[in-house]
């Protein structure tokens, strides 16, 4: 589980697991619980981290720091 906290009081928690054929097949399964997030942000945070993914590829730390400049840049955050 990780916690991203950014000035302003805004929060995400990402909660990750990896799966047997990951990284060489298969991307980490993952759960974002952010209540200030809309569905439009959400369906963005959600193409973007599997656009990230790429097989043979490790990516948490990607979307780990991604997911900490979409925090901290809010709603006019794009596609990486």
């Amino acid at each position: 589980q990780i916690c991203i906290q950014v000035q302003g009081g805004r929060s995400l928690v990402l909660r990750v697991s990896l799966p047997a054929e990951y990284p060489s097949r298969d991307p980490p399964l993952y759960e974002i619980q952010a209540d200030w997030m809309s569905s439009e942000e959400e369906t963005l945070v959600e193409e973007s981290l599997i656009a990230m993914f790429q097989p043979g590829c490790v990516v948490v730390y990607e979307w780990t720091e991604w997911l900490r400049d979409f925090v901290g840049e809010g709603k006019e955050y794009q596609h990486p």
